[in-house]
């Protein structure tokens, strides 16, 4: 009998790959273990996350891309006359062309197919909701009458809807259907106030300590809270953490960890990537996941990871960060909180229900091969005869961080008064500790407050804490800066992370004084 496999290379385990991924020897587990592992892929050869477990029950590992091209060869379906002779027996047996569009058949595969034996429901999902102290209700048609809304908290605005992967594909409904019933309730919900968050039922099944730990901070349930200025920040790959608290678990390509690190353990993490996109913007970073540690709130966490990105961005020379929200689960605030702009809202697009292996795919992951073009088989043809059927997302949000340091202010009165300042700072204004080679080195805070009064206000007061430990002030104007010491630094100041601020006195301090004495003195001389 024809082997359907084709190993163009030898399918190993890979130790040490596994360890750098997971942090965990392979070996440490049993043949069955539901442990993932790196191992080289049959048909190309490249490494392929697998469990154990399938992996010695199949004997190789093998990628979903690799699979189809692999089915290319060996699958009768890509016959005209076989796929005709199918849709002939599915319409005389069950009435439809392909047999999973049949109700009965569907149920069937929906049921029988389930991993796990008690069928889990929308109930559970709202039992466990109740269990942890969520003031939440249950099948409510009052929000968005007469649409009905799974599970609905009324004092904080916030429902979830718990989405059965056959009843919401195109499995059963019809495509405009299928692609407007979520983002349509979406739109809903958010014309009277409330956030809707989409759960499908597989994401739930496969990813279920993830989807509880991200609903319990959506309803703000969290139990631990802890201030982001007891954390320090690390480097080190932490895959495992977003393998075990991301519902996408961690990242293709990751240039670099950030991590929230308190009492020794990781309590938050936030990684950047390069454009996934081949010809992508080589002048941007990806921020691709932030997370934070299960039943566990970071006060100011997502701001201190954030602000580490940026630092490591501007000296990587980057001069923009992006970053995707997924409507279906996030309305996307957070990027709001963190400076970033909305540069894109984009349409529902969809993923694919695999019926038979009961699990999701990405569009990505089904396209057609070369061997499928040839054979003049329609996408939907050859996905349909695989029980692979189409389920619509509600669309992402495209948003962008500009990094490119600001101008300096030009304006003649403005750099007149500056070379004011500079010319009357002396050594007897600096604090001990701060001086330098000139006058100038240490006067940033002086020089800034005395440039502020003189000026008459309306500036905004910015600092920084440079490597050094050492904070640096300067003022702005309509966004431009105006930076009396910036000559004391042989390196550029990055003034987009500054923080806006005030003088640490409500008035002129006593060092104030006496520069702006200087500065009347010696304008009224010349």
């Amino acid at each position: 009998m024809q082997t359907r496999k084709i190993h163009n290379y030898e399918s190993v385990i890979l130790v040490e790959e596994t360890i750098a991924e997971y942090g965990y020897s392979p070996d440490k587990y049993g043949p069955a273990s539901a442990k993932f592992v790196i191992a080289t892929c049959r048909y190309c050869g490249k490494h392929h996350k697998i469990r154990k477990g399938f992996f010695n029950k199949a004997g190789s590992a093998c990628h979903k891309k690799c699979k189809l091209e692999e089915q290319a060869f060996f699958s009768p379906m890509i016959y005209e006359e076989v796929r005709q002779k199918a849709k002939k027996t599915n319409l005389e047996r069950y009435g439809v062309e392909h047999a999973c569009q049949n109700l009965e058949i569907a149920k069937k595969i929906s049921i029988v197919k389930s991993k796990n034996p008690s069928n889990i429901t929308k109930k559970e999902l709202y039992d466990w909701l109740i269990s942890i102290g969520a003031k939440v209700s249950y099948n409510d048609r009052s929000v968005i009458f007469p649409l009905e809304l799974d599970i609905v908290d009324k004092d904080k605005k916030v429902a979830v809807e718990f989405n059965g992967s056959f009843w919401h594909s195109e499995a059963f409904l019809d495509r405009a259907k299928a692609k407007n019933c979520h983002i349509h309730k979406m739109r809903e919900c958010e014309a009277v106030g409330y956030r809707l968050v989409h759960i499908f039922e597989h994401t739930y099944l496969h990813h279920k300590d993830q989807v509880k730990n991200y609903l319990r901070s959506v309803f703000g349930l969290n139990e631990i809270k802890i201030g982001a200025r007891k954390c320090i920040i690390t480097h080190d790959n932490s895959n495992w953490f977003l393998n075990k608290y991301h519902i996408q678990g961690a990242p293709k390509g990751t240039t670099m960890f950030f991590n929230l690190v308190y009492d020794g353990e990781i309590v938050g993490c936030i990684t950047a990537g390069k454009h996934h996109e081949k010809g992508g913007d080589s002048e941007a970073c990806v921020l691709t996941r932030l997370v934070f540690r299960d039943n566990t709130t970071v006060q100011g966490g997502s701001s201190k990871l954030f602000s580490s990105l940026k630092k490591w961005a501007i000296s990587s020379g980057y001069k923009k960060i992006l970053s995707w929200s997924d409507n279906t689960i996030s309305e996307g605030n957070i990027y709001d909180v963190l400076g970033f702009e909305l540069e894109q809202e984009y349409d529902p697009s969809y993923f694919y229900f695999d019926a038979k292996n009961d699990r999701y795919c990405t569009k990505q992951s089904q396209r057609k091969t070369n061997k499928l073009r040839e054979s003049g088989v329609s996408i939907t043809d050859w996905n349909n005869s695989r029980s692979m059927y189409v389920i619509w997302d509600c669309g992402k949000k495209k948003w962008t961080y500009n990094i490119e340091e600001k101008k300096h202010c030009q304006d003649s009165s403005v750099i007149e008064l500056m070379e004011k300042i500079r010319d009357n700072l002396s050594y007897d204004l600096v604090k001990e500790g701060y001086r330098g080679e000139t006058p100038v080195h240490g006067s940033c805070y002086i020089a800034s407050e005395a440039f502020y009064h003189l000026f008459g206000g309306g500036l905004e007061i910015k600092r920084y804490k440079l490597d050094n430990g050492i904070v640096h002030w300067w003022l702005e104007r309509d966004g431009e800066v105006i930076d009396i010491t910036r000559e004391q630094f042989n390196f550029e100041i990055p003034y987009r992370l500054g923080r806006s601020c005030g003088f640490l006195t409500k008035g002129p301090s006593k060092r104030c004084k006496i520069l702006m004495e200087r500065v009347f003195a010696s304008t009224l001389l010349s």
